[in-house]
């Protein structure tokens, strides 16, 4: 997964991917 973040880092993405991946850790830890 780091490794996928670090490739996207440099895009202009980033941010969309960083807050996917946030969004995604917060579902995975809900209840």
């Amino acid at each position: 997964m780091s490794s996928i973040l670090a490739t996207h880092q440099s895009s202009p993405m980033s941010k969309h991917w960083r807050l996917l991946s946030e969004q995604t850790l917060k579902t995975a830890n809900s209840p």
